[in-house]
């Protein structure tokens, strides 16, 4: 646990050598660690910034003031998102042939897959003879 009253360093760039310069704040700031949360606070004069980080550490010690933040909510799955996206806008703005192959509908398969491996080469082998001899004016 710490709380501390500083001004904030501004990183401004390099100088000639290389090594980094910072620019102080005209502001003071009051800097709070605690259990894994941070905070900085713009403060205005030095007595006001003590003050109220004599305040800020006495909140922290007795459990009154929480830094850590609150829970996050659970993310939204792909398969949930897609289904309202589905039922929303795909429903609204697409034709319903569209939407039946975003679904995975019957219209989307165009031939059934190969029995075997064989019979796929056979069709890919096929394929580039008749492709090639097209091109070169020999029918096919």
């Amino acid at each position: 646990m710490g709380v501390k009253v500083a001004r904030k360093k501004t990183y401004i760039g390099k100088d000639a050598d290389g090594e980094p310069v910072y620019k102080l704040s005209e502001a003071l700031w009051i800097f709070i660690d605690h259990k894994g949360g941070r905070k900085a606070v713009k403060v205005g004069s030095k007595d006001v910034a003590k003050a109220a980080a004599r305040k800020i550490e006495e909140k922290l010690t007795t459990g009154k003031l929480d830094l850590n933040p609150p829970e996050t909510p659970d993310p939204v799955l792909f398969g949930k998102y897609a289904e309202k996206w589905m039922a929303g806008h795909v429903a609204a703005n697409l034709k319903e042939s569209t939407a039946r192959g975003y679904r995975g509908g019957a219209s989307t398969r165009t031939s059934s897959p190969p029995s075997s491996i064989a019979h796929s080469r056979r069709l890919r082998g096929r394929r580039s003879r008749n492709s090639a001899s097209r091109r070169c004016g020999m029918g096919g």
